[in-house]
């Protein structure tokens, strides 16, 4: 069940009256200054809910939920710091699982990169992140350590820099691409 907003409080108790009631001045306006209070008392309380709602809240009350999560702003923007929050709830909700990894640092990077997790015999994980990807690393690395499996080695892998020149391997497996869609490429030149 949704909540909803009711705005018409002084209106439902008016017409809730008896007929004998309603038609006169006196108790009508009694029931509008009682039911008037009730809306006011709504409209704050759904005020309250509304901006505590994460993807509503701005400024101090992303501070306040900062403080519930456990995860403080450190200097981050507004945009920025909804997506911190976000990876802590899911932080704090996981349990180290392979899927848990890849929800609190798909929250973190937004897709905007691609995120490769590869479990590795006997306990450990490797998580890559691509070239994309605008999340500090160190930053990454601790929330990776946060939400990993007890007893299990983390390791981050992520890119450095941005390059469109490098070369990687197809994903095709037809051998090398060279960053512009062909495919073949070279290793290295020679001088």
């Amino acid at each position: 069940m949704a909540l909803a907003k009711i705005t018409t409080h002084a209106a439902d108790a008016v017409a809730r009256l008896l007929e004998q009631f309603r038609t006169g001045t006196t108790m009508p306006a009694l029931v509008r200054a009682f039911a008037n209070q009730a809306q006011a008392a709504e409209d704050a309380l759904w005020g309250v809910l509304v901006l505590r709602r994460l993807s509503n809240a701005t400024g101090a009350q992303l501070d306040v939920l900062g403080r519930v999560l456990g995860q403080p702003r450190e200097g981050r923007a507004d945009a920025n710091y909804v997506l911190w929050l976000r990876a802590r709830m899911l932080l704090n909700l996981g349990s180290g699982r392979p899927e848990d990894l890849l929800a609190i640092f798909s929250a973190v990077v937004q897709g905007s990169t691609g995120l490769q997790l590869e479990e590795q015999f006997p306990a450990s994980i490797v998580l890559r992140i691509g070239s994309a990807s605008t999340v500090d690393p160190a930053q990454a690395a601790a929330i990776l350590q946060l939400a990993k499996a007890g007893g299990v080695k983390a390791v981050l892998e992520s890119a450095t820099s941005i390059d469109t020149t490098s070369f990687a391997m197809d994903p095709n497996g037809a051998g090398f691409d060279d960053g512009t869609g062909t495919v073949g490429g070279t290793f290295a030149e020679a001088y």
